[in-house]
């Protein structure tokens, strides 16, 4: 019987991820960017106000998505099961939060990371042009991505992508080198005025927003049709500029 129950063990490689708990450890609420810390045990105004209320209700979902990713590195055997987990939780946040919650582009370019993790590049890719449709300025997104579609051959596309990030972010070296990597020439494409310019304009970041639709779900349709007055700063999507600064701070962009 005992040898039974111990092959039994051995042939379900979940077994030991389903005896963690579910709530983080203090340890790894320190792991995680500091609003984490405040939704799991102290939440408060100055929290709603950076994300909104209604946005703010769901945060607690992405803040576990960071927690099963954290665990998948740290749990290499049980890899796969955490991340399946993450992809869960993030889908939650991509359904229950506002369609022009600022926080977007950042989330589908964790969510792009996690494919990539798993060796699933069409459904990256899809995240990663609908993370650059929403918020034309946000270069880590533009980086994965070109060097996604330079590793997989597609050095037209790799193109067209690092030209339209160096319009958007003219002063962005890497960019620039990416650009250059994928085939550029001198001189630098002219930069885009986007106070102008809609997030969905230009470029192809308008053609992959309805396939990054499709790998996130239905309930996730309206991000990609909610139209409204673009703002002053051309970006619909881009986070308040009082909080910029510290967006930059909170989250990170490496693996």
């Amino acid at each position: 019987m005992k040898k039974w129950i111990l092959g039994f063990v051995l042939s379900c490689p979940l077994a030991a991820a389903a005896m963690l708990p579910h709530a983080p450890s203090d340890a790894e609420v320190a792991a995680l960017p500091r609003f984490c810390a405040i939704k799991f045990k102290r939440p408060g105004p100055d929290s709603e106000s950076q994300f909104g209320r209604a946005n703010w209700t769901h945060m607690h979902h992405y803040c576990h998505g960071l927690k099963f990713v954290n665990r998948a590195r740290n749990y290499p055997k049980d890899r796969g099961y955490y991340l399946d987990r993450a992809k869960g939780e993030y889908r939650y946040v991509f359904r229950a939060t506002q369609p022009d919650f600022w926080f977007r582009p950042q989330m589908y370019m964790e969510m792009a990371r996690i494919h990539l993790q798993l060796d699933e590049k069409l459904d990256a890719q899809k995240l990663l042009y609908e993370a650059i449709r929403l918020n034309p300025r946000y270069e880590p997104a533009y980086l994965v991505l070109v060097e996604l579609l330079r590793q997989g051959g597609v050095k037209d596309a790799a193109l067209t992508v690092s030209t339209q990030g160096v319009r958007y972010l003219p002063e962005s070296r890497a960019l620039q080198q990416a650009y250059l990597d994928s085939g550029g020439e001198m001189p630098f494409p002219a930069g885009i005025d986007d106070k102008a310019s809609s997030p969905s304009s230009s470029g192809p970041v308008a053609g992959g927003a309805s396939q990054a639709d499709g790998a996130i779900g239905a309930d996730d349709q309206a991000a990609a049709t909610h139209t409204e007055e673009v703002p002053s700063s051309g970006c619909r999507f881009c986070p308040p500029e009082e909080i910029s600064e510290r967006w930059r701070e909170s989250f990170q962009t490496g693996e």
